[in-house]
């Protein structure tokens, strides 16, 4: 990934444990391609795109869904080398995540119908999907309002990875290195 110089980008986390699912998701990153993380609530998927974010110098936006997020809050972001993490996009209202669509494919911009102006994303900005559901919605009922997601959403993905809590060895391991 290219290394930028933010000044406003996330302070590196020393004690950041990286997930053993850290090579695929940069791989993907690198290559400009779109992620997902999933997994329960607690796992890092928030922290791993910051720590990518803090790592590599950039800047980072978290836009946080719930079942009034409408299309309008997912764009306008235009800095270059910016890491957008879509937190929790299951609970988003279900026509929200098709402005996603224009801007994760490999055209990567966005018409503007009223205007018709296209606009492209910003270079080197990295779009991460972080959600509680592998975007099919929740059956446990663990994660209340979650919705299956679109799977021309889905289908931009470049992998979706999931993370879970650390083995109690690992985490004892953190807790004693700490």
């Amino acid at each position: 990934l290219d290394v930028y110089d933010a000044a406003d980008a996330p302070a590196i986390d020393a004690n950041y444990v990286w997930p053993d699912e850290t090579g695929p998701a940069l791989a993907q990153m690198a290559r400009g391609r779109n992620v997902m993380f999933y997994g329960p609530a607690g796992t890092g998927k928030t922290t791993f795109a910051k720590q990518v974010a803090a790592h590599f110098g950039r800047p980072f936006v978290r836009i946080s869904c719930d079942d009034q997020t409408e299309a309008s809050t997912l764009v306008g972001i235009r800095r270059p080398g910016t890491v957008i993490l879509v937190d929790e996009p299951s609970v988003a209202r279900p026509g929200a995540l098709f402005v996603l669509q224009a801007v994760m494919d490999a055209d990567r911009s966005l018409h503007v119908a009223e205007t018709g102006e296209v606009i492209p994303v910003a270079p080197g900005v990295l779009i991460v999907l972080a959600d509680n559901t592998n975007g099919t919605g929740d059956t446990s009922g663990a994660y209340e309002a979650t919705r299956r997601m679109n799977r021309a959403t889905l289908d931009r993905l470049g992998v979706t990875v999931r993370l879970d809590y650390l083995t109690p060895d690992r985490e004892a391991a953190v807790l004693r290195d700490a």
